[in-house]
């Protein structure tokens, strides 16, 4: 019971801790006349854009560790609860009283709800670790920790892209441990599951803001999303606060630039939390720029309105794009390689970076690119080669649903753009299905405003609207049973034995690496980048399919020097999973394996050698 109350109750302190820290921040926008779902919205982006400058500022002085950390939380959170107590308090038990009691429909599919999000807590309370989060999402703000700050991570070209949400993952790990990280992102999707249902419903009505969030939950990659320490539903709850803004300002021009500069916030919070975060500004400027040119204004009237929420954009991406340069000469390390160079890469890597990059899809002729928004609702699975993740099939319904409201509706027409340009700027880039996920809410909003409306123009529009309910309910289920059957098992033992079962969150080589190489050990990893677990130093590929170690050695071996070569880099010991396929090493690396086998350990089920590549590294 501990194990899972008390992951719980850490995490409804950080989500206070991000609201509270948003709200000292809030006064900054005090004329703006905000209703509760743009209240809400407002205080997770600037409590997250917050915490992520505090943790950037600390990083950067080499002292992201336990005391500075607990101290700003402790002066941030005076700070927001003194701002909290002085406003007026709306929350009152009166007031509760008086609000009308909720519709059964809406009680039942709001418990439908309660129930798919706790069986989802209780995936993100095993303590396994997804493979992204153990390549960087966790493994980069770990190492960052134990430094004490920003370090150089060698071969890791994540670690030079924007990652906001991973020093987020930092503080969770600063207060718990990397389970309470993944809850952390857990946390972001209750949140985005929250905001999209209060701005559907304030549209339209509360059960509809319900289906809206239920929506979510019918995509396998968002419940697969919702249990792991990624990012992506991060970024859904900052684009979808960002496109509430960009709304508002376009609908109260009095307020104007106010509303642009908190949209500008959020735009800037996008772009350090994950690379593709800059598509979500480009869409929320386009969106603003087009719909005040297509409504008469004069575009040298939108220069000040504009400089509004760039600035904030500047101002947070600036700092991580002198971090990249600091660490790799290369400010957007490592893209546009011909022009800024880079560390550690190369023109040939880069080209097969983007070769792979552009290989994940479907294909990319005209006729692929028509066929897309159809193969993307009813041709995703897993797999590169289709999206590597699913939407739900409804799609292909509720969008063309969501275009009949776009006429009569500014809300309708501003997210589907919103959308459609992310989906187009998506199709350019990496086709990688769980990068849709930032759309999702925008799309469901859409759908539930445009429903409404054409129910509301019948006769009797509670019983569609019953219906609707009652589908959706069960396609949640359907969508989430998976989850929703492990709960007698995966209960009592995360009840009884949660802390236990960290022993088998990884693979036993870990174990061996962690107590009988000696501390001073250095790794290079063939075929495998999994490091999270890993605490000796190493080395480790980024990208298998742009392979950094692999053009080392072939460089190495091409000057003659592969032993002398690994000798100056430190390197002690090569840790190699038996692959089918991977990247090409030299022959002669493999000799030199071959030949230092007598100081090798091999793992039970045969994944996993360790060979000491001298007679002074061998085991304990």
């Amino acid at each position: 019971m501990a194990y899972l109350g008390s992951y719980l109750l850490l995490l409804a302190t950080l989500i206070a801790l991000l609201l509270a820290s948003g709200a000292a921040f809030e006064r900054i926008f005090r004329r703006i006349d905000a209703n509760a779902a743009e209240t809400l919205a407002l205080r997770v982006v600037l409590g997250s854009g917050a915490w992520i400058t505090i943790l950037f500022a600390l990083a950067s002085v080499q002292l992201l560790r336990p005391a500075p950390v607990l101290a700003a939380v402790a002066v941030v959170s005076l700070a927001g609860a003194i701002t909290i107590a002085g406003k007026n308090k709306k929350w009152t038990l009166r007031a509760l009283a008086q609000k009308p009691r909720p519709e059964l429909l809406f009680v039942a599919l709001t418990t439908t709800l309660v129930v798919v999000m706790g069986a989802l807590y209780l995936q993100v309370l095993r303590p396994i670790v997804a493979w992204d989060a153990d390549v960087y999402h966790l493994t980069v703000p770990r190492l960052y920790l134990e430094h004490g700050g920003f370090r150089h991570i060698p071969y890791n070209a994540y670690s030079n892209w924007p990652l906001g949400i991973e020093l987020l993952f930092a503080l969770a790990m600063t207060v718990k441990d990397y389970i309470l990280a993944k809850a952390l992102h857990f946390g972001f999707g209750a949140l985005l599951a929250i905001l999209l249902g209060m701005i559907t419903a304030r549209a339209t009505t509360p059960p509809w803001g319900v289906i809206a969030s239920a929506l979510l939950f019918l995509n396998p990659v968002f419940l697969f999303e919702m249990r792991l320490a990624y990012v992506d539903i991060a970024v859904a709850v900052f684009l979808l606060a960002g496109f509430l803004f960009v709304h508002r300002a376009l609908d109260d021009s009095e307020r104007e630039t106010s509303w642009l500069l908190a949209a500008g916030v959020a735009a800037g919070v996008l772009a350090v939390t994950k690379i593709s975060g800059f598509f979500g500004g480009a869409c929320l400027a386009a969106v603003f720029l087009v719909s005040r040119l297509l409504g008469g204004r004069r575009p040298t009237t939108l220069l000040r309105p504009t400089a509004f929420f760039v600035f904030p954009v500047l101002a947070f991406s600036l700092p991580w794009l002198i971090k990249a340069w600091w660490f790799t000469g290369n400010p957007v390390y490592p893209l546009l390689y011909s022009t800024f160079g880079g560390s550690e890469w190369s023109a040939e890597l880069g080209r097969q970076h983007a070769a792979w990059q552009q290989a994940i899809g479907m294909g990319r002729s005209l006729l692929d690119y028509l066929l897309l928004p159809i193969r993307v609702m009813l041709q995703g699975g897993q797999g590169y080669e289709h999206f590597d993740g699913r939407l739900h099939p409804l799609w292909v319904i509720l969008i063309p649903i969501a275009l009949v409201g776009a006429r009569r509706h500014a809300i309708v027409r501003r997210a589907l753009a919103t959308a459609g340009l992310w989906f187009v700027l998506w199709s350019l880039s990496s086709q990688q299905m769980r990068f849709l996920i930032p759309i999702l809410p925008l799309l469901a909003l859409a759908f539930a405003v445009s429903a409404h409306d054409l129910i509301r123009r019948l006769s009797r529009p509670g019983l569609p609207t019953a219906g609707v309910a009652f589908l959706v309910g069960a396609l949640t289920v359907q969508a989430s049973f998976a989850y929703l059957e492990q709960i007698p098992r995966l209960l009592p033992l995360l009840w009884s034995q949660g802390d236990e079962l960290r022993a088998y969150a990884t693979d036993e080589v870990f174990d061996f690496i962690n107590t009988e190489l000696p501390s001073e050990a250095k790794l290079v990893m063939v075929n495998v980048n999994r490091g999270f677990f890993c605490h000796r130093e190493f080395v480790a590929d980024s990208f298998f399919e742009a392979s950094q170690i692999s053009a080392l050695l072939f460089s190495m071996d091409a000057q003659g020097e592969l032993v002398d070569g690994l000798e100056r880099m430190g390197i002690t010991h090569v840790l190699v999973e038996s692959q089918e396929h991977g990247p090409l090493f030299p022959e002669s690396f493999v000799e030199l394996l071959q030949e230092r086998r007598r100081w090798a350990y091999r793992s039970r089920d045969d994944r996993f050698t360790v060979v000491a590549l001298g007679s002074g590294s061998a085991p304990r």
